[in-house]
C-alpha cells in the first residue's frame, strides 16, 4: 500500500504463508521467508514474490535462509543460517546464527561471520561495501559494523544487560531503530556516541481489557459437607458454597490469588484450602463468623493461615478424625502437623511430590515416592516418625496412588508390572487376612448376613445375658492375644514380615485403572479406565480371583464413598450416586475477573514453577526475584496473549536453557478467515518446473510415494502439464491459481508424456505437511542408495528421525534390512529432535557377547529369541549435526563415552535437559527443564556442551544446493577405513571329546 495511505493490494495467496524479509532495491520484488515442501529441520526458504504482477513465486535459492536483506546495489543478499530463539541470552554453540552473502549472478555463497555466539540481523550499508549486524560476542547483543571483506569490525554500542533485537536501518542508511527491553531506541552511526531511547505515545482510545465477565458452568474441584447437604467448590480461582436444593452459589472468597482444593473438616466447621498468590502457596482454613449460619447463606467469614513460608504447599489431606493435617512442601517433602498447622515436622523428604493416604486410625500414612533412579514404590510410615518408611511394593517399575481401606486392613495401589500396562494391586496388611481361604471368607460373609435374621439377634441377646463374654472368644478366627489388643488400641496392626510378598494383582481384563477408591465397607475397589472414552465405573472385590463388574455408566472424579452414596464430580458437576441413580448438581453463575491481576498471577506462577523445578538450583546465576520484578508489570498489562507470550519468552530467555517454552491459550479469541478451507493450497506430489513466461510448465520432480507417484500410467519428470481441473496452465500461472481449493476434492490433471500421448489423472490431494514428510523419506532412501554406491555395497545406512518408540522398532528391523550382509553401519541422527530411546539403541549396539552356539551341521551364532533385541557388533559411524538435540545428543555422547564408534559431522546442539509440561492455570502450558544430564567421567553438564565429533565436517550451501552431502561422504570414508582395519577372528569350537 502507498506510504501516504490508500488501499492495500494482496500479493500472495499460498496457504502456507510467509513472513516479509526485504524488498528489492528496485521495489519490484519482495523476499519472504516461508515453509513449503522441503525436508529437514526448520527448512525455511527465501521466496521471491513479484510486486508488479500476479506471477509464480520462486526460491531465491533452494537452501535454508532467514533474516535476509538485499544489498542496495542489487548484486546479492545478506542472510543468516541457523540461530537460537530470539529472546535467549548467552547461547554458545553450533546452532548460533551465522551471516552469509549470496551473490545473485554467480549463484555462490560466502560465509561472512561464523562464531560460537550469535551473529544476526545483517543490514547492508547504502554503498553495499559493508553492513551492520548484531553480535553477542561480548555477552550481550550489541551493534557492530563490518566491511564485506571482513575488515574494520567495530563495536558501536556497549549495552551490558538487555541487548538489542530486531534492528531496522533507514532507507538512507543514516539511522538504526531497534528494540531493547520494552522500549524503542535510535542510533545514528558516525554521529551518535550512545543510542537514544524514544518516547512513544498513542492518542487513540484503546479497548479496556483490564476486566472481563466470566461465565461459570462447572467445576473439577469440590467437596461435600459431612452430611452431604452442602457443597464447596472452586471456580475461576474462588471458592463457592451451595446447597443441594436451591443450588444458588454463594461466593465465599474474594482475593487476587487462587483458592484451590477445598476440603470440609470432618465436623463441618472449617473449609481447608490452598491459597496461591503466584509467589507463595500456603494452606488456609475458613470458618463462618456465625457458626449457626449455613455455608451457602453465610456472608461473613474468618480466615486463618495455617502454614507459612515460601515453599509451595499442596496435596494436603486431613486425618480421618480431623486432628492432623498432612501436605507436600516444596519439591516433595511430606509434612505432618496438627489440624491448625502447629507443630509441623517432615515425615519424609523427597525430590518429587509423593501421593499419600491416611490409615483410618490416623497413625500411619501410605505414600508413593520416587527414588533417585526415578523408580516409584509404595511405602508405609508411622505418623509419629518412630520408624523408617517400609517399602511395600519393592518393584523396579512404577507404583502409585495408594489407597488405605476404611477398615485399615488393606492398601490398594496402581502399578506397571506387566506388558508396560497399568494394573490394580492390593496387599493384606495382616497375615491372617492374607492366608484366609475363599471358603473362610464366604463363611464369614454368611455369618454377617445371618446376624440380620431377627431370631438370631434374639439368641445373641440372650447369650449376652446368660453366658460369660469369654466364651464368645473361643472361635480361633476371632481369638486375640492380650498383647495384640494393646497394639490395636494404640496403633493399627501391620504384619510387616513378608508384606511385599503378599501383594496381589487383580485381573482388570486389560483396563488400565485410575481414580481408585475403596467402597465404604472395604470389600470392593471402585475405579475407572485411563482411556477417557470409556465412561464405565468399575467395581471389583479385593480378593485374588475376583471378577470385575460394571457399577455405573458415568465418568467422574471420586470424592468419597459412604454407606449411603458415592460422592463424586460428573460432567463438571458435583454428583451423588445412590442406589444406582445419579443425581447431579449443575453449577451456573457469573463473575467479573480482574484481567490485570489474573495475568500477574499467571506470570508469577510461571516464575515460581521455574524457581521450584528448574534443574539448576542456582537459576543460571540469576537473581530470580529481581528477574520477576523486571517483567511482572509488563505481563500484567499485556493486552492480548501474544504480548503476554513475548514477555514470558523474555523471562525464559534469561535462563539460557533448552527445552523452555510457553504455549498460551489465545485471548481474545483470534480472528478466523471464514472460508479458508476453500482456499487451501493443495499438493499432489509434483514439483513443477517453470520455463520462460508463456511456455509450457513441466514436471520437475515427483515425490516418491505421493499421489502423483502412484498414478498409472506413471507421471515422469519432463512430462508437460496441460490442464488442471480443465483449465489450461503454463509457466506464467501462479500455483494458487490452479491448486487452491478444498482438500476433500480430487484434482484432475492432464499431462502429455515424452511420446506426445495425453493422460488424464484423478488425484487425491495431500497437505504440504504430508508432502514434506514424504520428501524426508525420499532423502533417506537416496542416502541409503548413495552409501551403497560409495561403499560398493559394503556398508549399510539407517536414519533415526526421532528418538521415539516407533523409530526404534523401525531401527531394529533395519538392523537386518539395511545391515544384512554389510561390514559396517552408518547411523544418521542429523536433525533428530530427541525423545527417549537411547538406552534401547545401546542395547542393540552394545550387547555383551558371552557365548557362541552351533547347531548340528550349522555355523557359529547365537539364538535371536534369547536376545532382548536384535544386535549389531560390527563397526559403525554416527552422523550428527547442530540440530541433533536432546536424547539424540545423549546417544552421540554415549557412543563416544563407550568408544563404540566414531562421530562424524557437526557438534550437537548442547540442549540436553529432561523436561515436563505444567499447566499454568488457564493461561497455557509451560515446558519445564527439571532434570540435568552429566557425563559420567568428567561430571560435565551436557547442556551447552554438545557431543563433539571425531571428524568435524561443516556443510557448505554451495555443496548442498548441488545435492552434495559432504558429511555423508566423509562418514563412508571413515567407516570403510575402520572396516579395513577390523580383524575378524575365526571362531573355533573345542568340543568336550576332542
Amino acid at each position: 500500500m502507498p506510504a501516504e495511505g490508500g488501499p492495500a493490494t494482496q500479493h500472495t495467496y499460498h496457504s502456507e504463508g510467509g513472513t516479509l524479509e526485504s524488498v528489492a532495491p528496485d521495489g519490484r520484488t519482495a523476499l519472504l521467508r516461508g515453509l513449503r515442501d522441503e525436508p529437514g529441520f526448520r527448512p525455511t526458504r527465501l521466496i521471491q514474490v513479484n510486486l508488479r504482477k500476479d506471477a509464480p513465486e520462486r526460491y531465491l535459492f533452494n537452501e535454508k535462509g532467514t533474516s535476509a536483506r538485499w544489498l542496495p546495489d542489487g548484486s546479492g543478499v545478506l542472510f543468516c543460517r541457523e540461530g537460537e530463539q530470539l529472546y535467549r541470552k548467552g547461547y554458545r554453540g553450533p546452532r548460533a546464527s551465522s551471516i552469509w552473502h549470496y551473490h545473485i549472478e554467480s549463484g555462490r555463497f560466502t560465509q561472512l561471520i561464523k562464531e560460537e555466539f550469535e551473529a544476526r540481523s545483517p543490514m547492508p550499508w547504502p554503498d553495499s561495501k559493508g553492513f551492520y549486524y548484531l553480535s553477542e560476542r561480548d555477552g550481550c547483543f550489541n551493534l557492530f559494523s563490518r566491511t564485506m571483506d571482513g575488515g574494520n569490525d567495530e563495536q558501536l554500542t556497549h549495552f551490558k544487560d538487555d541487548g538489542i533485537m530486531l534492528p531496522s536501518l533507514s532507507g538512507d542508511g543514516s539511522t538504526i531503530v531497534f528494540r531493547r527491553g520494552f522500549d524503542l531506541w535510535t542510533f545514528r552511526p558516525g554521529k551518535d556516541k550512545e543510542p537514544t531511547r524514544l518516547d512513544v505515545w498513542q492518542s487513540e482510545d484503546l479497548p479496556d481489557t483490564t476486566s472481563e465477565v466470566r461465565k461459570i458452568t462447572g467445576t473439577v474441584d469440590a467437596d461435600f459437607s459431612p452430611s452431604g447437604l452442602e457443597i464447596v467448590y472452586k471456580a475461576e480461582g474462588e471458592l463457592w458454597a451451595m446447597d443441594t436444593v436451591l443450588r444458588e452459589p454463594n461466593r465465599i472468597t474474594r482475593t487476587p490469588g487462587v483458592e484451590d482444593d477445598p476440603l470440609f473438616s470432618p465436623d463441618g466447621e472449617f473449609i481447608y484450602y490452598q491459597y496461591d498468590d503466584g509467589i507463595d502457596a500456603n494452606l488456609w482454613r475458613l470458618s463462618r463468623s456465625d457458626p449457626d449460619e449455613f455455608w451457602w447463606r453465610a456472608e461473613s467469614f474468618k480466615t486463618e493461615q495455617i502454614t507459612h513460608g515460601p515453599r509451595q504447599k499442596r496435596r494436603f489431606s486431613l486425618s480421618p478424625d480431623g486432628k492432623q493435617l498432612a501436605w507436600i512442601a516444596g519439591s516433595g517433602d511430606l509434612v505432618i502437623a496438627k489440624a491448625d498447622g502447629s507443630d509441623p515436622r517432615v515425615l519424609f523428604s523427597c525430590w518429587d511430590p509423593p501421593t499419600f493416604s491416611w490409615s483410618p486410625d490416623g497413625q500411619w500414612i501410605a505414600f508413593a515416592a520416587q527414588d533417585q533412579n526415578f523408580n516409584r514404590d509404595i511405602y508405609i510410615v508411622p505418623t509419629d516418625g518412630s520408624e523408617e518408611p517400609f517399602n511395600v511394593s519393592r518393584h523396579p517399575d512404577f507404583e502409585g496412588s495408594p489407597r488405605w481401606s476404611p477398615d485399615g486392613r488393606k492398601i490398594a495401589f496402581t502399578g506397571r508390572r506387566l506388558n508396560n500396562e497399568m494394573g490394580l494391586f492390593y496387599v493384606d496388611l495382616r497375615l491372617d487376612e492374607a492366608v484366609r481361604s475363599t471358603r473362610v471368607r464366604k463363611e464369614l460373609e454368611a455369618e454377617e448376613i445371618m446376624r440380620e435374621d431377627p431370631s438370631y439377634q434374639q439368641q445373641d441377646s440372650e447369650s449376652e445375658d446368660d453366658e460369660p463374654a469369654a466364651e464368645v472368644m473361643d472361635d480361633p478366627r476371632t481369638k486375640r492375644r492380650p498383647e495384640e489388643d494393646q497394639v490395636t488400641k494404640n496403633r493399627l496392626r501391620i504384619d510387616f514380615e513378608g508384606l511385599s510378598d503378599r501383594v496381589v494383582r487383580l485381573n482388570t481384563r486389560g483396563i488400565e485403572p485410575e481414580r481408585v477408591l475403596w467402597s465404604h465397607d472395604s470389600e470392593h475397589l471402585l475405579f475407572q479406565s485411563k482411556n477417557s472414552t470409556n465412561d464405565t465405573l468399575y467395581r471389583m472385590e479385593a480378593t485374588p480371583s475376583a471378577k470385575m463388574e460394571s457399577y455405573d455408566d458415568h465418568r467422574g472424579l471420586p470424592i468419597r464413598d459412604t454407606d449411603e452414596a458415592l460422592y463424586w464430580i460428573v460432567d463438571r458437576a458435583p454428583a451423588v450416586l445412590k442406589k444406582g441413580k445419579l443425581k447431579r448438581y449443575p453449577i451456573s453463575s457469573r463473575m467479573v475477573r480482574d484481567r490485570t491481576a489474573h495475568q500477574r498471577l499467571c506470570f508469577r506462577t510461571i516464575w515460581r514453577t521455574l524457581r521450584d523445578r528448574f534443574y539448576d538450583p542456582e537459576m543460571n546465576g540469576l537473581d530470580w526475584d529481581a528477574t520477576r520484578l523486571k517483567y511482572e508489570q509488563a505481563a500484567a498489562d499485556a493486552p492480548d496473549s501474544r504480548t503476554f507470550d513475548r514477555v514470558v519468552a523474555q523471562l525464559l530467555g534469561e535462563l539460557n536453557a533448552s527445552h523452555l517454552t510457553f504455549i498460551s491459550e489465545d485471548w481474545p479469541e483470534p480472528w478466523e478467515n471464514e472460508g479458508a478451507e476453500f482456499q487451501t493450497t493443495r499438493h499432489i506430489g509434483i514439483r513443477f518446473q517453470r520455463h520462460s513466461a508463456g511456455s509450457p510448465m513441466t514436471v520437475g520432480h515427483v515425490i516418491a510415494d505421493s499421489p502423483a507417484a502412484n498414478c498409472s500410467p506413471r507421471i515422469e519428470v519432463g512430462d508437460t502439464i496441460l490442464r488442471v481441473n480443465g483449465h489450461r496452465v503454463d509457466s506464467s500461472v501462479p500455483v494458487h491459481r490452479f491448486m487452491n481449493g478444498r482438500m476433500d476434492r480430487r484434482i484432475e490433471l492432464a499431462v502429455r508424456d515424452a511420446d506426445g500421448v495425453e493422460h488424464v489423472h484423478e488425484i487425491e490431494p495431500i497437505s504440504y505437511e504430508k508432502a514434506t514428510l514424504l520428501a524426508e523419506a525420499e532423502v533417506v532412501a537416496e542416502n541409503r542408495r548413495k552409501v551403497e554406491e560409495l561403499s560398493n555395497g559394503q556398508l549399510g545406512y539407517v536414519h533415526i528421525a526421532r528418538m521415539f518408540w516407533d523409530e526404534f522398532e523401525q531401527f531394529e528391523r533395519q538392523i537386518y534390512a539395511a545391515g544384512h550382509g554389510k561390514s559396517g553401519l552408518i547411523i544418521d541422527i542429523r536433525d533428530n529432535g530427541g525423545g527417549f530411546i537411547t538406552d534401547h539403541l545401546l542395547t542393540v549396539l552394545c550387547q555383551p557377547r558371552h557365548a557362541v552356539t552351533i547347531p548340528r551341521n550349522g555355523n557359529p551364532g547365537y539364538p535371536q529369541d534369547r536376545k532382548v533385541y536384535a544386535s549389531w557388533h560390527k563397526p559403525l559411524v554416527v552422523l550428527c549435526n547442530e540440530n541433533s538435540y536432546s536424547n539424540a545428543e545423549i546417544f552421540a555422547h554415549a557412543i563416544k563415552t563407550l568408544k563404540r564408534g566414531k562421530l562424524v559431522g557437526v557438534p550437537t546442539a548442547g540442549g540436553v535437559i529432561s523436561a515436563a509440561k505444567d499447566r499454568i492455570l488457564d493461561a497455557g502450558t509451560l515446558r519445564v527443564p527439571f532434570r540435568g544430564w552429566f557425563l559420567p567421567d568428567t561430571g560435565e553438564d551436557m547442556e551447552m556442551n554438545g557431543a563433539v565429533p571425531d571428524i568435524v565436517v561443516w556443510p557448505d550451501p554451495n555443496d548442498l544446493i548441488q545435492g552434495k552431502d559432504t558429511q555423508l561422504e566423509k562418514a563412508v570414508d571413515v567407516l570403510l577405513e575402520d572396516v579395513a582395519t577390523q580383524v575378524e577372528t575365526r571362531f573355533v569350537p573345542k568340543y568336550r571329546n576332542r
